[in-house]
């Protein structure tokens, strides 16, 4: 029997025991300001893969759950990363007292899609390598706690969470929520959010209306200066939250606004907060002041010199097993794709359970995509060649 054919029929006869793991994480619901859901989530997750004879590693955080590393013994070769979160965005209750239900063929729930069952397609990868004796490389999980809020709990820890465990690396596979179509992300847009806080002075409005200065009027007039910068084919803006003021009958002292970036280069993100912070720094309305926070930040996920050859090795395996052959896919949302990529680690993302609907009560995935795909991620790894 070929390594190949091994694999899969380990998977088949696991093909309960990815389920069972999977429902048993969703029912720990972990949205990413539920710091206790998602180190419960992480701790399950440790006993799992301490059961499976992987090693574990953990970094705790003060106000996010943490990061959980797991994996096999260190090899002369760079390893293989597999990437998943653990965190999800629907509050607690939100699918009702049981949050999966099933049908025709989908799994719905919590984070089922977005990416509790791409954590499960992740661990049966290495087991089904580990089950046929693969030691060329050492394999490793790195599950965030806080993915969904760009690190922003964590205060960017998580984010650097990559910078300390991927070092020796060859290649990386972000198991994040896969498309219906089973094309694959090579390339994402990258993300940062920013407040804006103005200072002005109150006064009546009737009695003294020029004797104020508007909070209000001048990030009118910002907001107005940000989104005009708008390229649809580049950098976009958006003035997305605003609150200020405390009557119809007070010239407003404060308001904040919240602006998101959306960007194609890490190049662009510099290029933005210039731009915003030369915005921040022109008062439109004298006697206003005002202050930029940078919130939090995805970088973009570039391609890097070696990623169109992962696709091909990953387009061939899917051929080869007479599955959907995939295209590259170059989309807008953001993952921890970006930290890989910026270190030059090839990577793909989108190889997780297939589903739709995510961030949304619908979400739901295909229960058989989940031997699928780690079927075309223990093939990608085995084809391989040494010096990738």
């Amino acid at each position: 029997m070929t390594k190949l054919a091994q694999a899969e029929a380990f998977l088949e006869a696991k093909q309960q025991e990815m389920i069972d793991l999977w429902e048993n994480i969703i029912r720990i619901e972990s949205p990413s300001n539920d710091v206790a859901g998602v180190n419960a989530v992480a701790s399950y997750l440790t006993d799992y893969c301490r059961k499976v004879n992987l090693e574990t590693k953990t970094y705790p955080f003060n106000q996010a759950g943490s990061s959980l590393i797991a994996y096999t013994p260190a090899r002369h070769l760079p390893n293989i990363a597999l990437v998943a979160h653990m965190d999800t965005v629907q509050p607690v209750g939100s699918f009702g007292a049981d949050p999966i239900t099933y049908q025709d063929g989908f799994l719905h729930g919590p984070g089922a899609y977005d990416c509790k069952g791409g954590i499960v397609i992740a661990l049966f990868v290495i087991q089904a390598l580990q089950q046929m004796g693969y030691d060329k490389r050492q394999l490793k999980l790195i599950l965030s706690g806080d993915e969904e809020v760009a690190h922003q709990l964590s205060q960017g820890q998580g984010a650097k969470v990559f910078d300390l465990e991927t070092p020796f690396t060859a290649a990386a596979f972000t198991c994040e929520s896969a498309r219906l179509s089973g094309d694959v992300i090579t390339k994402r847009k990258g993300g940062a959010f920013y407040r804006f806080d103005i200072k002005g002075i109150s006064a009546h409005a009737g009695n003294h209306p020029l004797g104020g200065a508007s909070a209000i009027q001048e990030a009118a007039h910002k907001m107005i200066a940000i989104e005009k910068h708008t390229n649809p084919e580049g950098t976009t803006y958006n003035c997305g939250v605003i609150e200020g003021g405390t009557g119809t009958n007070i010239i407003p002292d404060t308001c904040t606004f919240k602006v998101g970036v959306r960007f194609k280069t890490n190049a662009n993100l510099d290029q933005a907060e210039q731009l915003l912070q030369a915005i921040n720094d022109q008062a439109f309305i004298d006697n206003t002041v005002s202050t930029l926070t940078k919130e939090a930040a995805f970088l973009a996920m570039e391609e890097t010199e070696k990623t169109p050859d992962l696709f091909q090795l990953y387009h061939d395996t899917r051929s080869d097993l007479g599955f959907h052959k995939p295209k590259p896919l170059y989309v807008g949302g953001c993952s921890d794709s970006a930290y890989l990529t910026a270190k030059g680690i090839p990577t793909l993302c989108g190889v997780g359970v297939i589903g739709v609907d995510p961030h949304s009560p619908n979400e739901r995935a295909r229960v058989s995509s989940l031997q699928e795909q780690a079927l075309t991620i223990v093939k990608t790894i085995l084809d391989m060649p040494d010096q990738f």
